[in-house]
């Protein structure tokens, strides 16, 4: 069946390995990225702390929410996944606020 959806020529299997090779490279990127983030949310933390500035801000939370669904929708993604993944990053901020000491 040449041509077929399971053709596993070594060119469509080059071509798939390409792909993923792609997709790891900003998969890392993403991580690092991460990690970058996390690192200044810690900053923020302190800075919070001596302040006297409580971790959760709604009204920032809110704000930050729909900025990134409106950024995701000019990108062409779903605006509802990228709330979802915000609002995982914004609650992992603040354990790592409330986790600073």
């Amino acid at each position: 069946m040449t041509g077929s959806a399971t053709d596993s020529s070594p060119d469509r299997q080059d071509a798939l390995e390409s792909f993923r090779f792609r997709i790891d490279m900003i998969d890392a990127d993403l991580i690092r990225l991460l990690s970058e983030r996390t690192k200044l949310v810690i900053e923020v933390g302190k800075y919070k702390k001596a302040a006297r500035i409580p971790v959760m801000q709604p009204e920032r939370v809110r704000i930050v929410l729909e900025d990134r669904a409106a950024r995701a929708a000019t990108m062409g993604l779903n605006p509802e996944i990228a709330r979802e993944i915000w609002s995982i990053l914004i609650q992992e901020a603040c354990r790592a606020e409330e986790a600073v000491s």
